[in-house]
């Protein structure tokens, strides 16, 4: 499981549960997308390293309601509403 917190527009996503794939692959890239929420485009999408925490800088985007995905897995990802 993954916590999700924003502070204008940085947002950071840190391991909740030890077991996580996170703790088991430090080093993979992890892939996110993020999206308007009212218009439902592609916003920005990207690469993370893994780790447990990592933060996306998204102070470039307008002001407005988002969804984050982020991609964990082939079939595991985890979503997260935020408002800039």
């Amino acid at each position: 499981m993954y916590m999700f917190s924003n502070a204008k527009g940085i947002i950071t996503i840190t391991q909740q549960d030890q077991n996580s794939v996170m703790d088991k692959a430090a080093n993979k890239l992890y892939t996110y997308e993020v999206y308007n929420q009212g218009s439902g485009i592609l916003a920005t999408k990207g690469s993370l390293q893994g780790a447990n925490s990592m933060t996306i800088d998204l102070t470039s985007l307008p002001s407005g309601t988002y969804v984050l995905k982020l991609f964990i897995s082939d079939t595991q990802s985890e979503t997260f509403k935020f408002v800039l």
